[in-house]
């Protein structure tokens, strides 16, 4: 316990992490240390946060440790323990621990209702996001269906069932519920017509539309096939610079893991893998996708400061006035 409460999560740690991550440890993280403080033994609040702890440190064994100590979880409501097991496994998957987390997520859903309910959606919506290798996608298909039938018009219940129509290569059904996705998530047409092996309609759609920041769990997948898209179309240029774009997120962003590809059966090709784990150097002055992502990163941390500091408001304000006032 004392490993667990003596770490605090440094706010600069969030730059290195997905933006789902971000939102998440700025809202619920400091909170649940404090809450974690108070508890005479590990519990509820200790499970959660040391989820928090091993996304931000990249070490599991926050979780282990922490679980092999808590002998209360039995005790917690099965509301909560749903939510532990949620962000538990939610964390141990996209540090690669995909067996393990993948297993959490599971008792999550099996604990909550069935009854469409919003919290049984979400703690499905973020087990199904990431049965994405090809052993699993039929569970994907059976627990989308299930959130599609108690909430037919929800637009990310239907994406889920859209995605897992693409990898199935289920085209018809697909094409039944592309209105309720494709306004909002435009993306999926680039997957639909890279399935469907109309590779030049897919490179249209990946310069149209962008994977939302969210999905960090199909970022690989996502920009891979992208490339073999624009190898297939026999563009060498274009394949050349998303090849070395992927090259660069793989040096900063540590959830960028193109070792998954092989379980979700994506092709790879040796033209392109040639130029993405090259020796050469191909940094560049201005990163775009980097400083986007730290900007967002570098706004949470403000808000995280802004909600919590009231003194830091205060100078803001202060300066705020002082500014008003010469420039009048």
């Amino acid at each position: 316990m004392a490993k667990l409460l003596r770490k605090r999560i440094w706010l600069w740690h969030i730059f290195h992490l997905p933006l789902w991550w971000c939102k998440w440890i700025v809202i619920d993280g400091d909170r649940l240390r404090q809450k974690a403080k108070l508890e005479d033994s590990l519990g509820s609040y200790s499970l959660q946060y040391s989820a928090f702890l091993a996304v931000c440190f990249n070490d599991r064994s926050y979780i282990d440790e922490t679980w092999r100590k808590s002998n209360h979880i039995q005790n917690i409501p099965e509301f909560i323990q749903a939510d532990i097991h949620t962000l538990t496994g939610a964390a141990l998957y996209d540090l690669g621990h995909k067996i393990s987390g993948l297993d959490h997520l599971e008792k999550a859903v099996r604990m909550c209702p069935t009854d469409g309910s919003n919290p049984a959606k979400a703690f499905s919506l973020v087990f199904v996001a990431r049965l994405n290798n090809a052993n699993t996608v039929d569970k994907r298909l059976e627990v989308a269906e299930r959130l599609v039938k108690y909430s037919p018009n929800d637009t990310d219940c239907n994406l889920m069932l859209c995605k897992t129509y693409i990898d199935k290569k289920m085209f018809g059904k697909f094409d039944e519920l592309i209105d309720h996705c494709v306004k909002k998530y435009g993306f999926l047409l680039a997957e639909y017509h890279f399935a469907k092996g109309n590779f030049k309609a897919a490179v249209e759609a990946y310069e149209k539309y962008k994977l939302p920041d969210l999905f960090h769990y199909w970022r690989a997948q996502y920009d891979y096939k992208r490339a073999l898209a624009y190898h297939y179309c026999d563009q060498p240029n274009k394949t050349r610079k998303e090849a070395l774009r992927i090259k660069r997120r793989l040096k900063w962003d540590r959830f960028y893991r193109l070792s998954d590809l092989d379980d979700i059966g994506i092709e790879r090709v040796a033209e392109i893998d040639s130029i993405i784990y090259s020796d050469q150097d191909c940094r560049l002055f201005f990163d775009p996708e980097k400083a986007h992502h730290y900007l967002r990163a570098f706004g949470w941390i403000l808000h995280f400061w802004l909600m919590r500091r009231w003194y830091v408001v205060s100078i803001f304000l202060a300066l705020g006035i002082i500014l008003l006032r010469f420039f009048r």
